[in-house]
């Protein structure tokens, strides 16, 4: 059973004040896990750390109840994936070429895909809504088409961890809510872990089932939307007067901003 923890950790850039300390997190399994929080409230480095890529100070994250700074990059990449928020494309690989590039993971850099590896591609492919596009170079495409390139190939990693960084940013609005769609029911389905960024209140309140709000060096508030998202807690976080009332169609929380503090 996968699991995936930050024990207290804490984390500076050189030179400046900690990101966050004695941070502690555990996001479940078969659930969305949605990280709100002000710009520079450390949304992205949480997510580096939980993925490996950065060492915080203190503490640990353990994957599968091991520490992750005693894992070999290849034994975290059979198990997680990371999208981050933005990613250079320098090479004109298609779209395909890669897609499959997440079975490395599993494939090495240099053995042949098999059968099983082509499927998982092209059921990536398919969930992206990337079919008419495969064989164009990705140096070619518009953002938001590269932005689902590279969460196709998060896809393909056939990961049981899913961290994604703002993982709609640059994607039009009927692909914001496929993608969302998409990681939600692969979440249920699968019993992914699935953790993504985002800066859309009412997206988060559409498609999270738990929210993590960040704000100050830790975790201001954790649980569902509606014990999260309230009035009082994003004005803490965001420093803006809202009014939170149910959404007309789904009940959901639903964020009015009416005023600067």
């Amino acid at each position: 059973m996968t699991r995936l923890s930050a024990e207290s950790i804490s984390f500076a850039y050189a030179g400046d004040p900690p990101v966050f300390e004695k941070l502690s997190f555990e996001p479940q399994r078969g659930e969305v896990t949605v990280l709100l929080g002000a710009n520079g409230a450390g949304k992205t480095t949480l997510l580096r750390a939980l993925a490996g890529q950065l060492q915080p100070k203190t503490g640990k994250v353990r994957l599968n109840g091991q520490p992750m700074k005693e894992m070999s990059r290849r034994e975290v990449a059979r198990e997680l994936a990371l999208m981050p928020q933005s990613e250079l494309r320098q090479t004109p690989l298609s779209v395909r070429d890669v897609v499959r590039l997440g079975r490395s993971a599993h494939r090495g850099w240099w053995m042949p895909l098999d059968s099983v590896d082509e499927q998982r591609v092209d059921s990536a492919i398919q969930s992206m809504d990337l079919q008419s596009i495969a064989c164009r170079a990705v140096t070619t495409l518009s953002g938001g088409q590269w932005q689902r390139t590279i969460l196709a190939r998060s896809l393909a990693q056939d990961a049981s961890v899913l961290l994604l960084d703002e993982p709609t940013s640059g994607l039009d609005l009927k692909h914001q809510y496929e993608c969302l769609q998409t990681i939600r029911d692969l979440a249920r389905s699968q019993e992914l872990i699935a953790v993504l960024s985002l800066h859309d209140l009412q997206q988060t309140a559409t498609f999270a089932d738990r929210v993590a709000l960040i704000s100050h060096g830790g975790v201001l508030a954790f649980g569902d939307c509606q014990s999260v998202l309230t009035a009082e807690l994003i004005q803490k976080a965001y420093g803006i007067e809202v009014t939170v009332i149910p959404h007309p169609v789904n009940g959901r929380p639903m964020v009015i901003p009416t005023g600067i503090v």
